[in-house]
């Protein structure tokens, strides 16, 4: 049986067992994904637990993305956005990889690539965007409520002095911020070019006051759950090996969750 789970602290609201079981059972297989609530201070004995109890390998999401790169080997994309949220078993030991902006890209699911991108937020999911779009040659700009945190992400900086937020002069804006995140703290976008791509990480609830104010203003939007269920897939086919398939079904059944 191939085992996988996912860790965090808190983790009871993730929805990665839901849609990693949906899978295991669409296709067939002998194998269970769960999820464990693991303390920071415990991070490292679970490392070293997974391991012998003979786990495929696991998910991390907060507070452990980043705590994870002084306990496995990251590959190049992990090292450099700095963050592992999925780890599979190897013959030399455990390695640590970063799906998030590979599944993201992968929701977009676009014919053309932008040539300028606003990145709202620098937390960890700005950075593996940024990645992503650093290696396809797009323009960069981010704006984040505290400068520094913008500053450090080492690119071209916007200011964004509360939640509304000037689009013009852009082909692709994302929010990776918790802003709108169950209606609080909503971003507006007060301009915008038509037919901008608009992008919002968060999914809770599905069409954000982001995305209602880019819609109205003639932008392109798109929701936070096709990122969820894209950068699960690249966990499931480590674990797993096979690339699974992002239905309508499966949709319909997380949101109903």
């Amino acid at each position: 049986m191939i085992r996988a789970t996912v860790i965090g602290w808190p983790i009871a609201h993730s929805k990665s067992p839901l849609i990693h079981t949906y899978w295991i059972q669409k296709y067939g297989l002998n194998g269970t994904y769960d999820k464990t609530a693991v303390h920071h201070d415990d991070l490292p004995a679970f490392v070293d637990q997974a391991w012998d109890r003979g786990l495929a390998g696991f998910n991390a999401t907060i507070p452990h993305k980043q705590a994870l790169l002084k306990l496995i080997e990251p590959d190049d994309r992990a090292r450099a956005i700095g963050a592992i949220n999925t780890v599979y078993r190897t013959p030399k030991g455990w390695i640590g990889t970063n799906t998030d902006g590979l599944g993201w890209w992968r929701a977009l699911n676009l014919s053309t690539i932008p040539k300028s991108a606003l990145i709202l937020g620098a937390g960890g999911a700005a950075r593996a965007l940024i990645h992503t779009l650093f290696l396809k040659g797009v323009k960069i700009h981010v704006a984040n409520r505290t400068r520094a945190k913008a500053e450090a992400m080492g690119q071209r900086v916007l200011e964004w002095p509360g939640y509304e937020i000037d689009g013009r002069g852009f082909d692709l804006i994302v929010n990776t911020s918790a802003c709108g995140m169950n209606g609080e703290n909503p971003l507006t976008l007060t301009h915008l070019d038509p037919g901008t791509l608009v992008s919002d990480l968060v999914y809770t609830p599905l069409r954000t006051r982001f995305l209602a104010s880019a819609e109205d203003r003639g932008g392109i939007a798109i929701d936070g759950l096709g990122m969820l269920l894209h950068q699960a897939a690249g966990g499931f086919e480590k674990w797993f090996g096979i690339h699974p398939e992002i239905t309508e079904d499966l949709r319909q059944m997380v949101l109903e969750a």
